[in-house]
């Protein structure tokens, strides 16, 4: 019984985020095992071992009679007996070209239990696995001339999503993908339910009509033009309707840059599904079936989070489009989720499954907040109740709707109320498994310790009500803009002012770079001169004649000599041997403060940091971010 009611509930609740089982042909499976369990394929055992561990994982509260330690020591059981028998069944397979249905479904059913249980590392070893299965079965390539339809679109289904979770692991960790999907020419599943498909026939509706299979076919193509971030030519640049966009981006001399607007421009006009769209009055869509509206959550958080990371190394440059996209995208990271949050309780299991991708919009927003001085206070008080409501529901999904807290969950909700809490303290505080957690989401473990080593965190909102709200921060209706609920979309002007504002840059970092060369050598001639003082040797000079005394500027120490730089108002001591981090810690800022500090927070301690760190600290730590983070400079 405990198994029938577990696949239920896998099946309802939990299976709409990847969806790779076809479910009549799942349930039959089930049904032939229950009949005679010794002639089950060992394969599909595989599978029923992956689906009871993600449904115990995710178990609320109510529905079985077991307590944390039992569903605690089953799902690691369950998930064990899957390993090995997919093992086992991979090791029995004679012809690696013949369609693996079972390892590449366990494959899939893996992404979700190593996010619940905070191992996502874990995934990298059996997605290069993945991958090379699906090479050798040629599931990069058009199946159209199978007969058997069903096994047509599972292929499709299954070949897609591995290359969604490469292209999602590539532009989370900062590394290329393994794959080049974005030119791939195998057709996107088709849009239909299950149940309209068999070996025989299938019923393909409308694209108006949403289906089990729309959320597939809509992530599939968000990221397949996300992989496009890795290529040189993209397909929107021939479809670019208007005149004056399509002559602005022709202005725009940097390539990558130009590149990554165009994806952006693909990936807000990539057509989508009315289901998956608010309406004018920002509302959404009613629909019978709510695994479509959660659906529409995940989707439209993606989207924004990497909008925000497509322009993220280009905010420190203060290029419009950026700042524009970057602060919009953000904002409207968690708009669905509001508006979900206000139509179900947060006890409806179907939130269960999606804590790993709203943590993440809240890490994306909350490094927004942190590294990013220019931000009006109207949409830091936003992006800070935003934070807020994210913790308080998963401190109530803890509390009252879990068993067992998955991994995710207690890691989430600590990582993120230590950034809350964290005015003024060094981020280095974070444990070394929280760090893991914000690298997974920005950019890799040395980029991201290299970055928490130095920076620190100044201004997220330092008051935490535990109390459940009953009503979503800020999502005002009369504030709802439905031609840009993505964030802002591309415009020829906001091109036209980016292309205006990197001829600037550019010509303040040629006389930066100039600067820069001119001290470097003023450094080598004075190193120089010194290294020659210390090593005059007494007896070569000659008695005869009267030693000069020696001028102030030979006995300058080495390690800290003086520079005098037409560029400061003062003469800053320049440590030869000291590291990049040393030589920016200067704390001399008489006056300085920081705009757009959120006084109206009522925050306490934030102009003292801020004129503590100083200008130069500002800099530095907006240089270090962008030149290290994940944004996507890719070369």
């Amino acid at each position: 019984i405990q198994t029938t009611v577990l696949v239920n509930f896998y099946l309802q609740n939990i299976d709409y985020i990847y969806h790779p089982l076809h479910h009549p042909s799942f349930r039959a499976e089930l049904e032939n095992f229950w009949l005679d369990q010794e002639k089950v394929d060992v394969g599909w055992l595989a599978v029923l071992f992956m689906v009871l561990s993600l449904a115990a994982i995710h178990l609320p509260k109510g529905l079985i009679n077991i307590t944390s330690q039992e569903i605690e020591k089953s799902h690691k059981i369950w998930f064990e007996a899957s390993r090995e028998c997919i093992n086992i069944w991979d090791s029995m397979q004679t012809d690696p070209t013949k369609f693996n249905i079972y390892t590449l479904q366990c494959f899939s059913l893996c992404q979700l239990y190593f996010y619940a249980t905070k191992r996502a590392e874990a995934l990298i070893e059996i997605l290069e696995k993945a991958i090379k299965d699906c090479l050798k079965m040629g599931l990069d390539k058009d199946d159209s001339e199978n007969p058997n339809l069903l096994e047509v679109q599972m292929k499709r289904r299954l070949w897609w999503d591995v290359c969604g979770c490469d292209s999602f692991r590539s532009l989370s960790l900062g590394v290329k993908p393994l794959i080049r999907s974005y030119s791939n020419t195998v057709p996107l599943p088709a849009n239909a339910n299950d149940t309209d498909i068999t070996k025989e026939s299938i019923k393909i509706r409308s694209s108006s009509i949403a289906t089990d299979n729309s959320s597939n076919i809509y992530r599939a193509q968000m990221m397949k033009i996300l992989n496009g971030i890795y290529e040189k030519e993209h397909e929107i640049h021939e479809q670019i309707s208007s005149t004056d966009l399509k002559n602005n981006l022709e202005k725009v001399e940097d390539q990558l840059f130009k590149g990554l607007i165009e994806i952006d421009i693909e990936l807000c006009d990539s057509s989508k599904g009315w289901f998956f769209q608010m309406d004018k009055f920002g509302n959404l869509p009613s629909i019978n079936d709510p695994k479509i509206q959660f659906q529409h959550h995940m989707l439209h958080t993606c989207i924004c989070i990497h909008r925000f990371r497509i322009y993220q190394n280009y905010l420190s440059d203060d290029i419009p489009i950026a700042w524009e996209v970057g602060v919009t995208s953000a904002r409207a990271l968690f708009e669905v989720y509001k508006r979900l949050r206000k139509i179900y309780d947060l006890k409806n299991p179907l939130f269960l499954s999606q804590i790993h991708q709203s943590f993440t919009g809240s890490i994306i927003q909350s490094m927004l907040l942190l590294l990013n001085h220019k931000i009006s206070l109207k949409d830091q008080n936003a992006l800070y109740g935003d934070i807020d409501w994210m913790l308080k529901d998963l401190e109530v999904l803890g509390r009252e709707v879990f068993i067992l807290k998955p991994e995710v969950l207690r890691e989430s909700f600590k990582v993120l109320n230590a950034l809350k809490k964290s005015i003024n303290k060094n981020l280095v505080e974070l444990e070394k498994d929280q760090k893991d957690i914000v690298s997974n989401v920005f950019g890799g473990k040395d980029m991201t310790e290299n970055y928490l080593q130095k920076c620190t965190v100044s201004f997220i909102i330092d008051k935490v009500d535990r109390r459940a709200s009953n009503e979503p921060p800020a999502a005002e209706k009369n504030d709802f803009d439905y031609e840009n609920q993505l964030g802002t979309s591309v415009s020829s002007d906001l091109i036209g002012k980016s292309v205006e504002k990197f001829n600037q840059v550019r010509s303040l970092k040629s006389e930066a770079n100039s600067k820069e060369n001119s001290m470097e050598k003023q450094l080598k001639l004075l190193k120089a001169q010194a290294m020659r003082s210390q090593e005059s040797p007494q007896q070569n000079i000659d008695p005869t004649q009267q030693v000069q005394p020696q001028q102030p500027t030979a006995q300058i120490p080495q390690s800290a000599m003086t520079v005098q730089d037409p560029g400061f108002p003062l003469q800053q001591p320049i440590p030869l041997t000291s590291s990049s981090s040393e030589m920016n810690n200067n704390n001399g800022t008489d006056g300085f403060a920081r705009q757009g500090t959120p006084v109206e927070i009522n925050l306490s301690g934030i102009d003292s940091f801020w004129n503590d760190v100083g200008p130069q600290g500002i800099d530095e730590l907006n240089n270090m971010y962008y030149s290290e983070f994940s944004g996507y400079r890719i070369a």
